[in-house]
Order: C-alpha cells, then structure tokens, then sequence
C-alpha cells in the first residue's frame, strides 16, 4: 500500500455497501489498498419506489446509523473506505429533484469539501440520475468517471426513474463499461471509453478449488442475489428436484414448488464464499433472456471459472466469448443436459478456467482504471 495518499475518490454507488457484493464493492476495496481515500456514498431509494415498506427500510436504517439494515446483512467495511450517508428526497419526480438539486445536494457537497480532503477529487459515478449528476457537479471533481453497469433504461426497478444518463456522459471524462454490449452503445457517444468487465480476487477461492469426487446426484449452487425479474426461478424449480441444488445469497421472491431438499444460505461475506461453494459440482448462472440482461456479464463469471468447477448459464450474449469454459445453454433442456454432462468434461476445461480467472484478477482490473486517471489528471496541467 502507497504512504501517500493519491487522493480521494468519491463512489457514487448505485447499490449499498451492505447489500450482495458488486462490481463497485470490488473497485472500491482496490483502490483504498492502492491507497486513495474512498468516500462510499450510499444511494438515496430510486428502484424501491413506491414500496412504502423500503422507504420506511431506508429512514430507519439512516436514523439508526445501521446501513445493514437496508441489504439485510452486513459486510466489512475495508480501511481506508468511509461509508456516507446522503440527506435527500426520493427524485423520481420533478419537485424530489428540485430540492435535491438546489437544497440537498449542494449542503452535502459543502460538508464535505469543508473536510479539506486530499486531492486530486475523482468521481466515480454508477448511477445516471438527477440527484448523483448534481452531486457530482457540486463536488468539482478533477476527474470525473461515470461506470455504466447495466442499462438502466430496460430494468424494471429503474423504468419509473428520469434517467439523466445524457448530463451524465457529457460531463464524464472517461466512462467505462461492464460489457462489451455496453462498450458497443457507448462507442460513438464518448471519446475515452474503456471496457473493464468484472474480475475476480483469485486467492479468496482457493478452498473451491479443492478438487473432489463428483457425488450423484451432483449438487448444484446459485449465489448471489436472486430475483424473478433477473433470474428464471421456473428453471431453478425444475433443478431442484433432478439434482441437489443449494441458494446463496439474497431471495427477493418466495420460492414456492421446490423440492424439499433445496439448501437456502443466507448471504455470506465475500471471503467466506469459497468455503460455502467447497462441496459444490456445478456452478448455476439462470438468468432470464431480457432486454435488463441483454448487456450485462455477470458480476460473478470470473469468480464462478476460479473455482475450476463447471459453469452451466444461459446464453447470455455478455457470455459468447467465453463458450469454451462456460455451458452455454438455450433452453431448459439444454440446461439441465449440461448439468449432467459437466460430470464427463475434459480435464482441460478446468485447466482452462483457472488460467482465465486468474488472468482476469480486480488487481489488474482497476490499475489499469488508475492509469487511465492519471492520463486524465496529466492531459489536464498546463502544458499537458
């Protein structure tokens, strides 16, 4: 870790840090080990309108001071990460982003810069609405960075929501994507653009990587956050009762018609994920074919290949490229035909698993994204 501090960074999040681990929970571990000042900003309730109940979730987890109460678990906040909680409205409607944009955003943004933080100032911004753009704007950042996750305009929780996304990207220095579709929409819209797919802390899997006898019926494992809008939940029903299944993570849905012996663990924090997916066969990535999943790759791909184990998903086109590691299946039957015949695959798939992962590591993920700061930062001084 650097003695110095390189600056401080401003994490715009669009999911709080108490919620299933992300891509963002990821960059902002990396880069407060390379030793920037991280400033986790938690996101004000966009997606949960109008669920009454999560707007109440969110007022009394702010009055408590206790951010798990929002994800439903709590996960370690890393040294050198400082987790902030912002005073705003719900801006999904005009009079909301009026007093964000005048009233709270501009006090937040003076209590911080009062705090006479290290420079150089970057945003990281992953959410393109009204309220995060101004603040954003009343920060002054010396490098702005807008970090396209998802396309917000197809997903469900987000269609209510007035997507500022335009503001955003032209007021960005630099935007990268989490998919190559992302990249695609992007190319023409901004001159510094960068594909940063997700990336994997090879080390925290090394106990799945433990090889074991294959057991039948094969135990299968989903983890992550798991949700009807994202996931097929029919397609999950039917593996349960061929196979052995065990659920890791967040269940948004009540799971009904599955078989009795279907494994529900609460979520787990990251560094213990390896030890619950151990006793694992088969890796399950059962996403629904939508225009919400249509540009994504999956938080998880890279952590799923560094475990060496099999990896049967739906063919996601963020996923053709890795058709040679991953069973990319079109239908149910196929899905649960690849199951079965994972238990047979050539030695050389897993081989060529671990080599991908542990190419595809967060470490050089986000030096890569530090570098493209300090081109920005040096393009900016005079003379530069």
């Amino acid at each position: 870790m650097k003695t110095t501090t390189p600056g401080t960074i401003f994490v715009l999040a669009h999911a709080h840090w108490h919620f299933s681990w992300q891509n963002l929970h990821e960059i902002s571990v990396k880069l407060a080990e390379r030793g920037y000042n991280v400033i986790f900003v938690e996101p004000l309730p966009l997606r949960w309108w109008p669920g009454w109940s999560r707007i109440f979730a969110f007022i009394k987890a702010r009055l408590a001071h206790k951010p798990e109460l929002i994800g439903g678990h709590e996960q370690k906040l890393h040294p050198g990460i400082e987790n902030v909680w912002l005073t705003g409205v719900p801006d999904q409607f005009a009079v909301g982003r009026y007093l964000n944009r005048n009233l709270f955003m501009p006090r937040m943004a003076t209590q911080l810069r009062i705090r006479k933080l290290p420079r150089p100032l970057i945003v990281i911004n992953f959410l393109p609405v009204s309220y995060s753009c101004a603040l954003q704007n009343e920060l002054q950042p010396d490098v702005c960075i807008y970090a396209c996750t998802d396309s917000f305009q197809d997903m469900p929780g987000f269609r209510h929501v007035k997507l500022f996304e335009n503001e955003l990207v032209s007021n960005s220095d630099l935007v990268f994507t989490t998919s190559q579709s992302l990249y695609a929409r992007f190319s023409e819209r901004h001159s510094r653009l960068m594909l940063l797919l997700p990336g994997v802390d090879y080390p925290l899997f090394e106990n799945a990587r433990v090889e074991r006898e294959r057991k039948e019926p094969p135990l299968c494992a989903y983890f992550g956050t798991l949700r009807k809008e994202d996931n097929d939940v029919d397609l999950l029903r039917k593996i349960s009762h061929q196979y052995r299944l065990k659920i890791i993570g967040l269940v948004k849905d009540p799971l009904e018609g599955f078989s009795n012996t279907t494994k529900i663990v609460s979520p787990v924090p990251i560094n213990q994920l390896g030890d619950q997916i151990a006793e694992v066969d088969v890796l399950l990535l059962p996403y629904v074919k939508a225009e919400q999943t249509r540009f994504i790759t999956p938080a998880k791909t890279f952590q799923c290949l560094a475990t060496g184990k099999p990896v049967v998903s739906i063919g996601l086109p963020g996923l053709a490229w890795l058709s040679k590691v991953i069973y990319l299946c079109e239908t149910h039957e196929e899905f649960l035909d690849a199951i079965e015949s994972a238990g047979i695959e050539p030695r050389g798939k897993r081989k060529a698993r671990l080599a991908l992962a542990e190419a595809n590591s967060w470490d050089s993920r986000v030096a890569d994204l530090e570098n493209q700061i300090t081109e920005i930062l040096e393009s900016k001084r005079p003379g530069g």
